[in-house]
């Protein structure tokens, strides 16, 4: 087995290689483990860094030292490889995806990230690429785009880049006009705040926007959300990040929830896009599941 670490500079807030890198190189240099260690240097560099080492000596275990993004970029390459595994070594400002298996520390550390088995896990195919987390339009695609000049705030509380994001989004207009396609056949219509589409159950820094979800059965979430009365929402926000909204009250009549293997969603007008925090805007969101196409890293706990 090759150990690779893909690390992105500009994950989180401080530089990985200053933070976690530090003990990752301790921890092979005592095992004497070979190991080597690539650093992007633009977006989309992580793809082509495990592209070039997919193409050498397999088996082979990239690890994403970064955020959601830099996982995503790693995913991209790897899908589809039986032979190579991929994990993650957490230091981003959401780090949501690595909260479907286990706790952040088991993640950062090595011994437990070595005894790890890898396991099959599905993603999601869009017109942006793959993509291993969510897929969402409106609202929370705009808070995305918002959220990258939050993040970089110095000793902003963890999640709270989403919170500032999320409250200067709700200023504008909310509601776009959406019509729906659930696995191939039209569902819905109306004006709704946003659609997310996910095969994990958390993003934006720790909102548990899909608590159903679950990222290895085949099938993804797509919850959309009816605009509400502005004085309604606070409480709404509050039951939405601690997965609670599925079966509130405070949502009855405002949420549209369903599972399926494909959505697509489309708008008249340009709306707000967000796929594992890669902002784009777009009319349209087609979203398809790819059941078991990653092998994703889990750290020995036990």
């Amino acid at each position: 087995m090759r150990y690779v670490f893909i690390v992105n500079p500009a994950a989180g807030k401080k530089n990985p290689e200053d933070t976690v890198m530090k003990s990752v190189r301790a921890y092979m240099k005592e095992k004497g483990i070979a190991y080597t260690v690539h650093m992007t240097q633009f977006p989309g560099h992580g793809k082509q860094l495990a592209e070039a080492e997919i193409a050498g000596e397999l088996p082979v275990r990239l690890y994403a030292v970064g955020g959601d993004g830099t996982f995503r970029e790693l995913a991209e390459a790897a899908a589809g490889h039986p032979s190579v595994e991929v994990g993650v070594i957490p230091c981003g400002s959401g780090d949501d995806y690595i909260r479907n298996f286990a706790d952040r520390e088991a993640f950062l550390d090595m011994e437990k990230q070595l005894a790890g088995e890898s396991q099959a896990v599905d993603i999601m195919e869009t017109e942006e690429g793959l993509t291993v987390n969510v897929g969402c339009v409106g609202l929370d695609g705009k808070v995305a785009y918002h959220m990258t000049k939050y993040k970089r705030i110095p000793f902003l509380p963890h999640g709270a880049a989403y919170n500032l994001a999320l409250l200067q989004s709700l200023l504008g207009r909310l509601g776009n006009r959406l019509e729906v396609w659930i696995d191939g056949k039209k569902k819905l219509e109306g004006s709704f705040v946003f659609a997310l589409a996910a095969n994990g159950g958390w993003y934006g820094g720790g909102y548990h926007a899909s608590p159903r979800a679950c990222v290895d059965d085949g099938l993804l979430e797509l919850t959309l959300v009816r605009v509400p009365k502005i004085w309604k929402i606070p409480k709404m926000v509050n039951l939405y990040k601690q997965g609670k909204h599925l079966d509130a009250p405070e949502f009855r009549g405002l949420l549209e929830y369903c599972r399926g293997k494909e959505f697509l969603v489309t708008a008249k007008k340009t709306m707000f896009a967000t796929f594992d925090g890669e902002c784009v805007k777009t009319k349209r969101m087609h979203c398809r599941i790819l059941p078991g196409a990653l092998r994703f890293i889990v750290p020995k706990t036990n």
